[in-house]
């Protein structure tokens, strides 16, 4: 038996797709497609998570990054945020 190895499984979009924790072979329980696209991150700190994105460097070193969450700013005051498709001045309603 192996001692306990982490694995990151980068996609073809250049992140993290699963976080695969064992002590087997990764070879004795996947494709050779999908151990190929398998790096041991055992010793990186802090470890990577599903959705981080991973770059290779070209000296062949790994790194990873959160990723980051996006900000929504709030509309400045008076305007509701609406998107309106009509010349300004016009308005959609009809009267009667």
């Amino acid at each position: 038996m192996m001692a306990q190895k982490t694995y990151a499984w980068i996609n073809a979009s250049g992140t993290v797709g699963q976080v695969i924790t064992t002590d087997a072979d990764l070879a004795a329980l996947y494709a050779p497609d999908f151990v190929a696209a398998c790096v041991d991150v055992t010793a990186v700190t802090p470890q990577p998570a599903d959705h981080w994105t991973a770059t290779k460097s070209s000296a062949g070193v790994w790194s990873f990054a959160a990723q980051v969450a996006a900000t929504v700013c709030p509309c400045p005051a008076g305007d509701s945020g609406a998107i309106v498709d009509q010349p300004a001045g016009q308005s959609r309603r009809r009267n009667g």
